[in-house]
């Protein structure tokens, strides 16, 4: 697995593993520490690191993307943040439609390089509108569906993730053996009525 930093070189992730694993253990139940790993693929770990750092954390958030719903909220909230405003009748509806399957740092990057001071000055006279936004969403790569599904098949092998699928497993034979115990009863009490009856 290799650390890829957005300022600088390519790190091999061997370089820290078993500096960062002693640290980890060290950390005595008092101690107050956040740790927080994030991966855009995780999958492609060696199975040996993989079974290291499954345990390590305690908690694995999936986020997945964005919705229509979401969509539809992010986007006015990107341009406000870059310091732009969208109008009243823009047609956010399929703006939010045609950036299905685009991660929201993928909208995000759209709007930071569509938001430039100069294009902020222009606002007022020419306002921002749906084939601009698109001439820069092109620029950006949405994720593929068989990428996302690799990260769902991951998030299937974390700890929480088999724990909460075995027992909603087991739930459903539990509440089948209940069954049989609960006719096996009813059953009996029939048959104990039946005696008394005679």
């Amino acid at each position: 697995m290799i650390l890829f930093r957005a300022d600088g070189p390519q790190e091999p992730f061997s370089r820290i593993k078993k500096d960062l694993l002693r640290e980890l253990k060290a950390l005595g139940p008092g101690d107050r520490v956040l740790v927080m790993g994030c991966s855009r693929e995780p999958w492609l770990a060696a199975k040996k690191d993989e079974k290291a750092f499954m345990g390590t954390w305690g908690k694995t958030l999936y986020l997945p993307l964005p919705d229509y719903a979401s969509r539809r909220l992010i986007w006015p909230g990107l341009f406000a943040r870059h310091g732009g405003k969208l109008q009243y009748d823009f047609d956010l509806s399929t703006l939010a439609q045609l950036s299905e399957g685009y991660s929201a740092g993928a909208l995000d990057a759209v709007v930071a390089g569509l938001m430039t001071p100069a294009r902020r000055e222009r606002l007022k006279i020419h306002p921002v509108d749906i084939p601009e936004v698109l001439q820069w969403l092109c620029r950006v790569e949405p994720v593929s569906p068989d990428l996302d599904e690799q990260l769902h098949k991951w998030m299937d092998k974390t700890p929480a993730m088999a724990a909460i699928k075995g027992a909603a497993a087991d739930k459903p034979a539990a509440a089948g053996d209940k069954d049989k115990k609960g006719a096996k009863g009813d059953k009996k009490a029939a048959a104990g009525s039946k005696k008394k009856k005679k």
